[in-house]
């Protein structure tokens, strides 16, 4: 019989079974805030977490739990964005406890009266036009690095000049994606020419919140609306990744509603067209990086990543 390897085992102990997760929720109230819960409602789930709408005697809260994570990282720079927030008068949420629980991250923050910005249906075109005001301020967060991954408060792991040398040194004779039939050859060399233009192009880097879309919006009663979820959150070049997330997730280029929130940012249709190629390209970028993650990484992920870069780069004007 074959064994298991030590990664193995350490990563099938820390994914934790859904159903057992609820149960070490009112332990985890009374460490933390020392309430005993009353009530307890499973919401839907993000991508990543497990998310529960908590009832004390004292108030409302929301928990988000990842069940295959070991470590608190994401949720502690979810907290610092957060925070960042504040001093820049965007509305957002804020942390009660960040932790881990049976080995698993757990972050508790106060329940925000309202709507999802995906209820709020006559409030579609504000909440777009918020959305563009928002990035525009989150840019101009103080940061270091690039990249998802904080290390420290605003310094985050990666650099943009080792990203883009890593995929163009991959790239042509010794490409291993031709190799394996998952890109052509042609498209190599083409990978190449835009790749050596970005790392020579002058791109302003910032922080991005990099999931803007109704979803991950609450609208108060007063009308207020809340950026939520942080999680995706990073230091990359903008506007331009933002945008290319919206329009590959949430709008159409002609939409009423993309251009509320180009307006909303600043940003002129003629800017916009502007750059439009190079949001093109920056998307080649990731996701032939993704594919090649998934090569490395995640085998059973390599047919979707590879399909998801064909049908951009046969949409890209090259």
């Amino acid at each position: 019989m074959r064994k298991c390897s030590a990664t193995f085992r350490k990563k099938m102990m820390r994914m934790s079974d859904p159903v057992s997760i609820p149960s070490r929720i009112p332990s985890i109230f009374k460490k933390t805030l020392d309430e005993p819960v009353s009530g307890l409602e499973r919401v839907q789930n993000g991508a990543v977490n497990l998310i529960y709408i908590v009832t004390t005697a004292q108030s409302k809260y929301i928990i988000l739990i990842d069940p295959n994570e070991s470590t608190s990282a994401r949720f502690q720079k979810e907290e610092w964005c957060m925070k960042q927030m504040q001093g820049k008068g965007i509305p957002t949420t804020s942390t009660l406890s960040v932790g881990t629980a049976e080995d698993n991250p757990f972050m508790i923050l106060p329940y925000i009266d309202g709507v999802d910005g995906t209820e709020a249906d006559a409030e579609r075109l504000t909440i777009w036009r918020k959305l563009g005001e928002y990035a525009h301020k989150i840019n101009g967060v103080a940061t270091s690095g690039f990249g998802e991954n904080m290390t420290a408060p605003g310094v985050f792991r990666d650099g943009w000049d080792r990203f883009i040398d890593y995929n163009i040194s991959s790239l042509l004779e010794k490409d291993p994606l031709v190799e394996k039939s998952l890109i052509t050859a042609e498209q190599s060399r083409e990978l190449h020419k835009i790749f050596v233009y970005l790392k020579n192009t002058p791109f302003q880097f910032g922080l991005i919140h990099h999931d803007l879309a109704l979803k991950n919006t609450r609208v108060s009663p007063d009308g207020t609306v809340y950026l939520l979820d942080w999680g995706s959150a990073a230091v990359n070049i903008f506007p331009h990744l933002d945008i290319a997330e919206i329009l590959e997730s949430s709008l159409q280029e002609e939409s009423d509603e993309f251009e509320s929130f180009l307006q909303g940012y600043g940003l002129g249709k003629k800017k916009y067209r502007d750059m439009k190629q190079d949001i093109q390209f920056l998307k080649l970028l990731t996701y032939i990086d993704n594919v090649r993650w998934a090569v490395d990484r995640k085998p059973d992920l390599i047919k979707k990543k590879t399909e998801k870069f064909n049908n951009a780069f046969h949409k890209t004007d090259i």
